[in-house]
């Protein structure tokens, strides 16, 4: 029997100046262009047009405080490169990503043995008016 009936769940979102800077979606932007140098992949990856995710690239550029995204061109083709603040915004979500898992892997085990008793005396007063 699976005792882990309650759950709880949550995301990391960073704002800068009370405006949504980055977020699940963009991290995985920001990761494909650090490994590919484009947007290729985004479509399959993210499911996201070339044109949404130069939307969300030039949104993050404009919000932040520092380019998080570089544009350059080598020998007539063009490709982008995380910035070092873009790094810096990277390693950040990551970090508060890991410890958001640790808190809600333990809220969960706390959450569900808070009620594991109260369950198990339920299913045993159910059972017992069924028997009777």
């Amino acid at each position: 029997m699976d005792d882990k009936n309650f759950n709880l769940d949550g995301t990391i979102t960073i704002y800068y100046k009370n405006k949504m800077l980055l977020d699940e979606v963009q991290y995985k932007l920001l990761n494909l262009i650090l490994t590919d140098g484009s947007i290729v992949n985004s479509q399959r990856e993210l499911s996201l047009s070339r044109t949404k995710a130069m939307g969300l690239i030039n949104r993050m550029n404009r919000l932040a405080p520092e380019i998080v995204v570089e544009f350059d061109k080598k020998k007539d083709e063009s490709y982008m490169q995380v910035s070092d603040f873009g790094m810096k915004l990277l390693n950040s979500y990551a970090q508060k990503e890991f410890e958001l898992y640790i808190f809600l892997k333990k809220g969960n085990a706390h959450l569900n043995s808070s009620f594991h008793h109260a369950l198990k005396s339920r299913q045993g007063a159910n059972s017992q008016v069924c028997a009777g």
